[in-house]
């Protein structure tokens, strides 16, 4: 789903716009999954310097869109992921019963001058998702 919308004061702050921004956002949302099963349901709202239009061909990479559209290169993702109960809405996209544990990652993309150009809330199903990491430190 693409769309224009007034962004909430959440993703105002997230792209760094004014808290009373009267502007309306361009805000992509989705629903990723495998074998037939919802997974992960993506909110992107792009701010309005990626130059981004409603009839956009979406199915390009995005990133290679956002620079065909506006020269700008996306150079730092800044990330944040937390567990909570699945909300209402939420579940119902990601076919789920609410209250069961999702992955919430809040995400803010830069380019190399640190300007913002999307802010993404992304929500994955507890049983189909897990998030790995690996730590390393180089010995001297």
């Amino acid at each position: 789903e693409v769309s224009k919308a007034a962004a909430p004061v959440e993703v105002l702050r997230g792209l760094g716009l004014p808290e009373d921004e009267k502007t309306l956002l361009l805000r992509m949302a989705r629903v990723r999954g495998y074998n037939g099963i919802a997974s992960v349901y993506s909110i992107s709202w792009f701010h309005p310097r990626a130059n981004l239009a409603v009839d956009d061909d979406f199915s390009m990479p995005l990133y290679d869109l956002i620079r065909k559209k506006s020269s700008i290169d996306a150079e730092l993702s800044r990330e944040e992921i937390v567990a909570t109960p699945a909300l209402e809405e939420i579940a119902s996209r990601l076919q789920y019963d609410p209250g069961l544990p999702i992955l919430e990652r809040r995400r803010s993309v830069e380019d190399a001058k640190g300007r913002k150009i999307e802010f993404n809330l992304n929500y994955y199903r507890g049983d189909r998702f897990t998030y790995s990491i690996q730590i390393s430190r180089k010995s001297k």
